[in-house]
Parts: C-alpha cells; sequence; structure tokens
C-alpha cells in the first residue's frame, strides 16, 4: 500500500518539475529555492546545537559548584573597606558629564559624529540615550554641580566622604526626580 503511494507520489512530482508549458520555470524555481532551505536548515541546525551545548555546560557547571556554599552578600562596613568614595564620585561624574554632553549636542548628527563629541564609543549611545530621558538641562546642571562638591568634599575638604558621597547621591536623585 505505501510503497504504491510512494510511487504515485514520485510520478507526480514527475510530472510536475517536467510538465512541457510551466516545468522549465518550476525547475528553475527550485534550483533558487533549494540551496536557501538547505542554508537555512543549516543554520538553524547549527543554532540548535550550540544551544544543546550551551545548556550542557551550564548543567555540568551546576553540578560542579553545587556543594559550594552561598557567598554572603557584602554589608556596608565591607562595602567601605573596598570601594572608596573617590572612585565612586569620579564614576558619577563621569557619567553625568557624558549626558550633558549628550543633552546639548546639536541634532542632525551622524551616530559617529555624535559618539566623537560625546567622547564614547558609537555602541554606548543607545544606553545614554536611555539615561538622558528623564533629565533636562537644569535638572543635570543641578546634578552636576553637587558631584563637583562631593568630590572636593571627598578628596579632603570635608570630615566624613561618606556623608559626602551620600548628600551628592540624593541631591542627584532629587535632580533627576525634578527634570
Amino acid at each position: 500500500m505505501f510503497r504504491k503511494l510512494r510511487w504515485m507520489g514520485l510520478g507526480a512530482l514527475i510530472a510536475y518539475f517536467f510538465d512541457p508549458q510551466s516545468g522549465r520555470g518550476r525547475r528553475a524555481e527550485a534550483r533558487q529555492r533549494v540551496p536557501a532551505l538547505l542554508r537555512r536548515t543549516s543554520a538553524k541546525a547549527g543554532r540548535a546545537g550550540k544551544a544543546a551545548s550551551s545548556q550542557a555546560t551550564a548543567v555540568k557547571a551546576k553540578a560542579t559548584h553545587r556543594s559550594e556554599a552561598e557567598k554572603p552578600q557584602p554589608d556596608d562596613v565591607t562595602l567601605d573597606d573596598r570601594v572608596a568614595p573617590v572612585l565612586l564620585t569620579s564614576a558619577l561624574a563621569s557619567g553625568l558629564r557624558g549626558l550633558g554632553k549628550l543633552i546639548t549636542a546639536g541634532g542632525g548628527l551622524r551616530e559617529a559624529d555624535l559618539a566623537r563629541q560625546v567622547g564614547v564609543p558609537p555602541w554606548k549611545l543607545k544606553s545614554m540615550r536611555a539615561q538622558a530621558r528623564g533629565w533636562d538641562q537644569g535638572g543635570l546642571a543641578t546634578a552636576l554641580k553637587a558631584v563637583a562638591v562631593a568630590d572636593a568634599e571627598v578628596k579632603g575638604a570635608a570630615d566624613d566622604a561618606d556623608f559626602a558621597l551620600e548628600r551628592a547621591i540624593l541631591t542627584v536623585a532629587r535632580a533627576r526626580m525634578n527634570s
């Protein structure tokens, strides 16, 4: 039964491709479509293989590290020992300066020119645009002034560097919410 159906299907396929009126066009279309289908199928199989490989690697890593104890979350004292307030104010100032350059940049620039003007690689512009959405120029100026004051205080102008950093972060948050 199935053998007969197979031969009938083969006969219909031959009749389809060797039809005197449309067979030539159908064969040409098949010559174009079959390699593309094979490429797509091969790419899907490659992606599936990579996914399976990465899942196997993850399972192996999970099994290997299962016996390790969970690391405790650092508390304020630990963070105080590890991260100097000078580094945090410097990073905060750098990020706000970049946002300021982006907000004040003229319109109509190409991506590469805008990235050069702001001083960042082109791939970083997308995340900076997302960060800049909640800011206006006044709020950004207020935040930059607060960070500049905190930078001076952290570097010795005040007795408590941690308090200066905390005040700067709160001022920056308020300036963003009021923008």
